[in-house]
């Protein structure tokens, strides 16, 4: 009786990891949240390109080279505009 629980629980064991995983792909990625800035994208979306500047205390801060030759700040032009 024991030799044929033991068969069965070896059979079930073997079956269950025979069983396949739907949808299993290592290699997908998952899709990233698009968190761009509203005043680069404001500034690219007006025929701008946005550029990252950095002060010299080290912080950071986005301008708008304007097609038509200005530089401005990215949040000064969006705020301007809308």
């Amino acid at each position: 009786m024991k030799k044929v629980a033991l068969s069965m629980m070896a059979t079930c064991l073997v079956l269950a990891g025979c069983q396949t995983i739907k949808d299993y792909n290592p290699l997908k990625k998952e899709p990233k949240a698009d968190a761009s800035n509203p005043a680069s994208v404001f500034c690219v979306e007006r025929g701008g390109k946005s550029v990252i500047k950095t002060a010299k205390d080290g912080s950071q801060y986005g301008v708008c080279q304007l097609p038509n030759g200005p530089t401005v700040e990215e949040w000064e032009f969006y705020r301007k505009h809308h």
